[in-house]
């Protein structure tokens, strides 16, 4: 079987051509990521990036796997055309992006700044 790809029970593609776009891109961002990290100064802003991206880590893991598995899905077993699920891709980041910030401000901070107060009795606000 050359060139076949692995099949869940049922004959079902588990990864199809277009999950591998999916994955090739979010392999891509992360190692771009990383080498930025490991190549870069210790300057303000490094150090401002490197405090925003770990306050929105939780809230990005937490909402980035419902649009996720909407995302296979479709790609799966949906009727859409490679070229609008090559568009969506951006589309979906940004909405995941925009859906952590929101969920930080929202109910993250909210939430941390709550607990510290009532369970530690600290007057530290979390992301300062």
């Amino acid at each position: 079987m050359t060139g076949a790809s692995p099949s869940i029970a049922g004959g079902w593609p588990l990864f199809g051509s277009r999950f591998r776009l999916f994955a090739d891109c979010g392999c891509t961002e992360s190692s771009g990521t990383c080498l930025l990290g490991a190549h870069s100064g210790r300057g303000k802003g490094t150090i401002g990036a490197c405090n925003v991206l770990g306050r929105l880590s939780y809230p990005l893991y937490i909402l980035h796997y419902p649009a996720v598995y909407c995302f296979i899905d479709n790609a799966q077993f949906g009727h859409s055309s490679d070229t609008s699920l090559f568009a969506a891709v951006p589309v979906l980041f940004l909405g995941v992006l925009a859906l952590g910030w929101a969920g930080l401000r929202l109910w993250g901070e909210p939430a941390s700044t709550w607990l510290s107060r009532h369970l530690l009795g600290s007057k530290i606000t979390p992301g300062s």
